[in-house]
């Protein structure tokens, strides 16, 4: 049986190819969700980084009047400002990394597409190879049928004839011709034994 792979160098020599099963097939659909489930958190990781965004903006913005309104116009908000920073900083992060779990994602599908189709065409090969098998199994089958056939003939016709012309043939019965050319069969005269010497 042939297995499915790929060729992992130009030479076309046993060694450099990588067989393929089904078990790379469930691996990647394994992997397929892994991944997805990373972007499934990486979205509400999302979520929440935009929550706390949100809100840290609303402080400042509250802090800011407050200042405003009291008159200090120096203190500045550096750490709310620094928290708002480091918060949309995360959110970018979490949005390219978003980007190449999508991309590793879609990478996945296509080689677990292409697995499939090698994995089709193998199960392809191995059917044509069983039919091939099948089909010189049911030609010798069908000459053993016509030897079998010709050993019936033999059983069945040439074997009965040739007891029926033995029997006839021995010395018990004797063939007795008629006037008119017809022929009678007889009980043979038993001959005397020839006696042994001792």
């Amino acid at each position: 049986m042939k297995a499915s792979g790929v060729s992992i160098n130009p030479k076309n020599s046993e060694e450099n190819i990588v067989a393929i099963t089904v078990e790379d097939h469930q691996q990647l659909k394994q992997i397929e969700d892994n991944v997805a489930d990373l972007i499934l958190c990486l979205d509400a990781t999302s979520d929440t980084v935009a929550t706390f965004t949100e809100m840290s903006a609303q402080y400042l913005e509250r802090q800011e009047a407050s200042s405003h309104e009291d008159g200090d116009e120096s203190g500045a908000p550096g750490a709310s400002t620094s928290v708002l920073w480091a918060l949309q900083e995360k959110a970018r992060e979490i949005a390219y990394t978003r980007r190449i779990a999508e991309s590793l994602l879609s990478k996945i599908q296509n080689t677990r597409a292409l697995i499939s189709s090698l994995l089709e065409r193998q199960s392809g090969h191995n059917i044509e190879e069983e039919n091939r098998i099948m089909k010189e199994i049911a030609e010798k089958n069908s000459r053993d049928s016509s030897s079998m056939r010709v050993l019936t003939i033999i059983t069945m016709v040439y074997l009965p004839c040739t007891i029926v012309s033995n029997f006839y043939s021995t010395q018990f019965v004797k063939q007795v011709d008629l006037e008119g050319g017809a022929t009678r069969l007889g009980k043979a005269e038993p001959t005397e034994k020839a006696e042994l010497p001792r």
